[in-house]
């Protein structure tokens, strides 16, 4: 049997229109009667009107929201203009904003600033080389610390490079040098250690780093 129920709504009526225009001539061969073939043409019939008043009213539904949204946009552009010429102005705080329904302005943390590594010291081993160590003072994990040399005369120079607490160098014996030891965080660098200094420490060259 045809499942009525499953057909679109254009073929049903189509199929029904079929049949009654058959059956309007035959009903009595389908052992029908005139009334009933009356009643279900008139019944399509309805059912075609109520059809096209839908599909219209479902066109004038999407025209309608296509205004609607593009009303919206018109509203946001404008809103957002107003929006930022108002955050924008100092004079209004977080109070006047909430009176009108915006948000705060949005607080930002403090961006991490390097500290001063504490406390350096230097040793010597017997074998030439020379173990500078210091304190992190508060610097993250993800602090750089760049070892700075010279000797008796001459410049401060980079020589080594480290997150780590502790690094070896190779030293010369018997050569002043002095030591200190900066921290970089957020690209920034902090003021320099105190300084160490040592007899018989002379290469600016890393060898190993400590953990």
């Amino acid at each position: 049997m045809n499942d009525y129920t499953k057909m679109p709504d254009v073929i049903l009526h189509g199929k029904v229109d079929e049949a009654t225009t058959v059956l309007i001539e035959q009903y009595a061969d389908y052992g029908l009667t005139e009334v009933e073939i009356e009643a279900l043409g008139d019944t399509n019939t309805e059912f075609g009107t109520d059809m096209s008043l839908a599909t219209t009213l479902e066109n004038d539904r999407k025209a309608a929201v296509a205004v609607k949204n593009a009303k919206k946009a018109e509203v946001i552009t404008a809103i957002s203009t107003v929006a930022k010429k108002i955050y924008a102005n100092p004079a209004v705080d977080d109070g006047m904003l909430a009176k009108i329904g915006m948000s705060p302005r949005p607080t930002y943390g403090t961006r991490t600033t390097p500290k001063v590594p504490s406390n350096p010291s230097a040793t010597v081993s017997g074998d030439g080389f020379v173990t500078l160590k210091w304190g992190r003072n508060g610097n993250s994990s993800s602090a750089q610390f760049t070892v700075w040399a010279k000797g008796s005369t001459g410049n401060w120079e980079s020589v080594a490079s480290t997150n780590k607490l502790k690094i070896t160098l190779e030293s010369t014996p018997g050569v002043f040098k002095m030591f200190q030891v900066t921290s970089t965080v957020n690209n920034q660098t902090s003021l320099p250690s105190d300084q160490v200094s040592i007899y018989g420490s002379g290469s600016s060259s890393s060898l190993s780093i400590a953990a």
